[in-house]
C-alpha cells in the first residue's frame, strides 16, 4: 500500500524548520542552502505538489506488483519531500527495518575516509598504503604494492590479482570468498600478488574496502563503526546503523552494514547538499565532487557514475541502491530481497526519473 506521510506534528516541523549557513570549515561557499534538514524525520507530500508525474510513479508500482519482482523498499525524495514510499514486500519489511545494503557499505566507508582526511587522521588520498601497516609483514612486496594509495583502493585500482566477478560469492574460487574464509581478511588482501601497476587497470575488488577500514581504525584509534557513528550518522541523525565486522574485529568496509531506507536516503541527503547538515559540514565539499565524478570505468571514489542520465549511486548486490540526481534535486532509494540488478535501473531511469523530466 502506498504510504504518504502527509502531516507532521507542529513539534516535529518547528525543530526541522531551520537553514544553514554551509561555510563551516571544509564547507564551500557556493553549496546551496536546503530549505530543512530531516535529522528527526522527512517532510511529506505528493508527487504532484513537487511537480511530478504522479501517473507515472503508479506506474512503476503496477509494475512492479505484475511481474513479482522482489523489490522491498522504494523510496522518493524530491525538492526535500519524501513524496513516494512503497514496501511491496510489507511482511518482511517497513519504516523500521533496517536491510542490508551489501555493496552500497563501500560508499559510506568512501565517505568516512573523506571526514578522516577534513580532520587530519589521514594525510591525503594520497598517502601510501602500507604507511599504515609499517609493523606487518607483506607477502609478495614489490614496487608496485609500496606505491599503492589509498586513492587507488578507492577508485578500484591497486592492481591486486584478485577475481570476485567470475565466480559467485558461495564458490571456494571467489578472491572475495577466500579472503573471508583466510580468517584473517585485511592481511591475505595485503598479501595478495600485483597484476597491475597501481592506478592503470579497475578491479572490482571488494577486498580493498576491507582494507580501507582498517585504515581507518588503524588512523583514527576507534573502530570504523564508531567513527561513523560519531562523526556521520548521529550528526544526521541515522539510529538504525548495525555494522558486522570481520573475525578480527575490522568492520567490513564493503559490505554487512543495515540501515533503514530512510537512513539510506539521509546519506543519499548528505551528498544532495555537497556535503553539508545543518549548519555543519560532515564532509568537504571537495570530497563529494571528487568522489562522485567519473574518474575511470564509471566509477569515483566508492560511487558508481552515470554520465548520460546525470546521476549517480550507491550500489550494492542484488540492486540495493541509493540514486542521486542533483540537476533534479531528486534522490531514490531501492532495496531488494531477489535479484534485481538491471530491473532497478530501469525503475529509476525509466519511472522515477522520467516523473520529474515529463513535468
Amino acid at each position: 500500500m502506498k504510504i504518504f506521510l502527509r502531516i507532521l506534528s507542529a513539534f516535529a516541523l518547528v525543530a526541522l524548520l531551520s537553514a544553514s549557513s554551509c561555510t563551516t570549515d571544509g564547507g564551500d561557499e557556493n553549496t546551496p542552502e536546503a530549505k530543512y534538514w530531516p535529522t528527526v524525520a522527512w517532510r511529506s507530500a505528493t508527487p504532484a505538489e513537487q511537480g511530478m508525474n504522479e501517473t507515472r510513479l503508479q506506474e512503476m508500482m503496477d509494475l512492479i506488483q505484475t511481474g513479482n519482482h522482489g523489490i522491498d523498499s522504494i523510496l522518493v525524495i524530491h525538492n526535500g519531500y519524501l513524496v513516494w514510499e512503497e514496501y511491496p514486500n510489507d511482511i518482511l519489511y517497513d519504516s523500521d527495518s533496517p536491510h542490508i545494503l551489501y555493496s552500497v557499505t563501500k560508499s559510506v566507508t568512501s565517505t568516512l575516509v573523506g571526514i578522516a582526511i577534513d580532520k587530519g587522521f589521514i594525510q591525503s588520498v594520497d598517502q601510501k598504503v602500507v604507511d599504515f601497516f609499517t609493523e606487518v609483514t607483506i607477502a609478495n612486496m614489490d614496487a608496485n604494492k609500496s606505491n599503492m594509495t589509498v586513492e587507488h583502493l578507492l577508485t578500484m585500482t591497486a592492481g591486486f590479482e584478485w577475481d570476485e566477478i567470475s565466480y559467485g560469492y558461495a564458490d571456494s574460487r571467489n578472491s572475495l570468498s577466500q579472503a573471508i574464509a583466510s580468517g584473517n581478511y585485511v592481511q591475505y588482501v595485503l598479501d595478495c600478488p600485483m597484476a597491475y601497476v597501481p592506478g592503470t587497470h579497475f578491479t572490482y575488488n571488494t577486498g580493498n574496502t576491507q582494507v580501507l577500514s582498517a585504515i581507518i581504525t588503524r588512523a583514527t584509534g576507534m573502530s570504523t563503526d564508531v567513527f561513523a557513528q560519531k562523526y556521520l550518522f548521529e550528526p544526521l541523525g541515522i539510529t538504525s546503523a548495525n555494522w558486522e565486522k570481520d573475525s578480527r574485529g575490522i568492520a567490513s568496509g564493503g559490505t554487512n552494514l543495515y540501515l533503514t531506507p530512510r537512513d539510506m536516503a539521509k546519506f543519499g541527503y548528505l551528498f544532495l547538499n555537497n556535503g553539508a547538515w545543518d549548519g555543519k559540514q560532515i564532509v568537504s565539499a571537495y570530497w563529494v565532487q571528487e568522489s562522485t565524478r567519473n574518474i575511470g570505468s564509471n566509477y569515483g571514489y566508492l560511487w558508481w557514475v552515470n554520465t548520460t542520465f546525470e546521476y549517480y549511486n550507491a550500489a550494492g548486490y542484488l540492486g540495493q541502491r541509493i540514486f542521486i540526481a542533483p540537476g533534479s534535486d531528486l534522490i531514490c532509494v531501492i532495496t531488494t530481497s531477489r535479484d534485481e540488478t538491471n530491473f532497478v535501473g530501469q525503475l529509476f531511469v525509466d519511472y522515477v526519473l522520467e516523473s520529474v523530466l515529463s513535468q
